[in-house]
């Protein structure tokens, strides 16, 4: 079953792909005039990730713009082109279709996997910037996510005492110092 939040996002992804999907198509229109259909198409496709990545971080999945996710989210476009050059070439060569139909059916048959790929990439992306693994210190220890912290935490452990001091004393003993600028 489908969460209303997901729902929500299909949504706005449909609005913003209406915005994105208009755009493109006019420039593909247009750039039909001045050269093939398939460059054309690839013209209008390469406007559309730029303009797809800004729109959908921003207003359809609602995380922020970072590098980690621009470079993701072009690689669900990269699969989205492959299917959508095919079925146009398909359409206009085989089936006679007229390039600008054919590519208004390319869109239609690719949005609902656009939606996928294209969710994982940013919200993958979105994600991992935020967790950070925990380091261990201790040899053998495996690591473990720590969604909390945003820095690795240090335990640093306290040395058993023998003799008459007490415990405050050997832990300042033994906690480690930094050196600036000098040896020890």
């Amino acid at each position: 079953m489908i969460s209303p939040g997901t729902r929500v996002e299909f949504v706005r992804y449909l609005v913003v792909g209406a915005v994105n999907t208009v755009v493109t198509y006019a420039l593909f229109v247009a750039a039909m005039h001045v050269m093939t259909y398939l460059l054309a198409y690839s013209g209008a496709y390469a406007t559309g990730i730029a303009l797809g990545y800004a729109l959908q971080s921003r207003f359809v999945f609602r995380v922020p713009i970072q590098w980690r996710t621009a470079l993701r989210f072009p690689l669900a476009y990269v699969v989205q082109f492959v299917a959508g050059a095919a079925l146009l070439w398909l359409l206009v060569d085989y089936l006679a279709i007229a390039g600008s139909v054919a590519a208004l059916i390319v869109v239609a048959a690719t949005v609902p996997l656009g939606f996928v790929l294209n969710r994982l990439a940013l919200h993958e992306g979105a994600r991992r910037s935020v967790i950070r693994p925990r380091r261990s210190i201790n040899p053998g220890e495996t690591p473990t996510e720590d969604r909390a912290a945003s820095t690795p935490t240090r335990h640093i452990p306290v040395a058993a005492t023998s003799g008459g001091s007490d415990d405050r004393d050997a832990s300042r003993r033994r906690r480690p110092t930094s050196h600036r600028g000098g040896a020890r």
